[in-house]
């Protein structure tokens, strides 16, 4: 008896787990409002699923998400929000390179009845991105800012990993980071206030500069790497912050500013007037170095930096 019983079990689940399809329904000549606003956009082929809201009112919801109506992801809910399968999802994409997908959003009203929307239209691409993402999250930062950390995440799915936290060093400051043509064997990340530096990490060897000299203004802020990965520009800056009341808490200005360029191979800051005026000069590009490196490493101010190999 109890044998029938756990198959009756199973049975039901699976079951309660297969939705009758909607066949009965009316058209909205509008298409449905969702957030984010995925209507019309192209899709990279390795993308994690792009999970939305239906900004609709309703009781029930059905996203239908196909290439053909063949193979559809199907995924109805009684919250308005949609999580796609990650399985499905990538399946549906690689199948589907080059062509169009689309999206039907179905509602079903406070009376019972189903609503079907103009159908959204979007494009799989061809070519893939890359699949990770750095950035750094902080809190309110004139409040939580102790607590913070860069990290990387996956695009193709949700994974999120630190690559640096700031409680594993006493909780000082990290800010700027930068890659070297997006390579993440080459990379730099500032460290400021209780054990400040510049980190540089190429092939696995990591170094801390200290880039301040009594010659600039600060040490090193805004970066910007030479695609040959032995040059880093920077801007030393003069930076102060101002605290306000109502809605504008904090606004933050340059006094004064102006633009360096690390050698990593010599460990020396260099500059040069053409780069160093009263103009405040302070988001150096890739242009800089086109420009200006030849001008710089030929006439220019010599300072030697501190370095620790860590």
């Amino acid at each position: 008896m109890k044998k029938y019983i756990g198959i009756w079990a199973i049975l039901m689940v699976s079951l309660s787990a297969c939705h009758s399809k909607i066949n009965n329904f009316t058209e909205v000549n509008r298409p449905p409002q969702i957030f984010p606003d995925y209507t019309d956009i192209l899709i990279p082929p390795n993308i994690a699923p792009l999970n939305f809201n239906i900004k609709e009112i309703g009781t029930e919801y059905e996203a239908r998400i196909y290439t053909n109506k063949a193979e559809q992801i199907v995924e109805r809910s009684k919250s308005p929000s949609i999580h796609i399968d990650i399985d499905k999802w990538h399946k549906l994409l690689k199948k589907g390179i080059g062509s169009q997908l689309f999206i039907e959003v179905l509602v079903k009203a406070k009376d019972g009845q189903w609503q079907k929307f103009q159908t959204i239209t979007n494009e799989i691409a061809n070519e893939r991105i890359d699949n990770h993402l750095a950035y750094r999250l902080i809190n309110t930062g004139y409040v939580l800012w102790n607590s913070l950390g860069i990290y990387q995440r996956n695009l193709e799915n949700f994974d999120e990993d630190p690559i640096l936290e700031n409680k594993s060093f006493e909780y000082g400051c990290l800010n700027c980071h930068s890659f070297c043509k997006n390579d993440p064997k080459e990379m730099m990340i500032h460290i400021r206030a209780i054990h400040g530096g510049t980190i540089i990490s190429q092939n696995d060897k990591l170094t801390k500069v200290n880039t301040k000299s009594k010659y600039t203004l600060s040490a090193g802020v805004y970066p910007c790497w030479h695609p040959d990965g032995k040059h880093i520009a920077y801007s030393v800056n003069n930076i102060e912050q101002y605290f306000c009341t109502g809605e504008t808490r904090i606004e933050v200005s340059d006094k004064s500013s102006d633009l360096v360029v690390y050698d990593i191979e010599k460990n020396t800051i260099t500059t040069s007037p053409k780069v160093s005026t009263s103009s405040q000069e302070n988001l150096p590009i890739y242009s800089l170095f086109i420009k200006y490196l030849p001008i710089i490493q030929k006439n220019s101010t010599i300072t030697v930096v501190s370095v620790i190999l860590l």
